[in-house]
C-alpha cells in the first residue's frame, strides 16, 4: 500500500533508520533539509513544518501512499505488512501518526 517513504532530516543521522525502512520494502528516501541564511534564523519549529511541508508537496505528486517520518522514528518490526487505519475506497482520504 505504501509506495515509499520519505526520512525527514536537517544534519541528523538518518542511515540506520533508512535501512530499517528497506528491510520492510517501503523505498526510503532520506530528505535533508537546507535553509537560506533568512530561514535559519527561524525557530527550530518553524524549520520543522517547513520540511514537513515539502514532505508533503512531494508525496502528493504519487498516486499511492507515503509514509513521512523524522529521522528519530523507531519503526516496529512488520510496519510493512501492517493493515492501514484509514478508508482506502475513498480517493481523498489521507492519515498522519504524531
Amino acid at each position: 500500500m505504501i509506495g515509499r517513504s520519505d526520512i525527514l532530516t536537517y544534519k541528523e543521522d538518518a542511515f540506520a533508520l533508512e535501512r530499517s525502512l528497506n528491510q520492510e520494502d517501503l523505498n526510503p528516501t532520506i530528505l535533508r533539509a537546507s535553509y537560506n541564511e533568512t530561514e535559519l534564523k527561524y525557530t527550530r519549529n518553524v524549520r520543522t513544518f517547513m520540511n514537513h511541508f515539502d514532505g508533503w508537496k512531494r508525496a502528493q505528486q504519487y498516486d499511492d501512499y507515503t509514509l513521512i517520518c523524522e529521522s528519530d522514528f523507531v519503526p516496529r518490526i512488520g510496519l510493512g505488512e501492517m493493515p492501514a487505519f484509514w478508508p482506502l475506497w475513498y480517493e481523498f482520504a489521507w492519515g498522519s501518526l504524531y
